[in-house]
């Protein structure tokens, strides 16, 4: 998983992973730094990015989300 803070503002997740509450915890302050998460791109088919960015979409429903064709 990649966090991208924009210039404009929030953050872009690349290929999210498990939304483990460990997880939320580190991007805790990083999302008081940049704001939340405004997209979600799953960039890639694989199983193991595509399993959890439906969970972790859900836990940021304000953020937009981008999937490879056929996803």
């Amino acid at each position: 998983m990649t966090v991208i803070s924009l210039s404009t503002g929030g953050l872009l997740i690349y290929n999210p992973l498990a939304c483990t509450q460990e997880l939320q915890d580190l991007l805790a302050p990083i999302i008081k730094d940049h704001g939340d998460p405004r997209y979600i791109v799953l960039g890639t088919v694989a199983l193991e990015h595509k399993v959890y960015a439906g969970v972790f979409a859900q836990n940021y429903p304000k953020a937009d989300v981008y999937l490879q064709p056929g996803q």
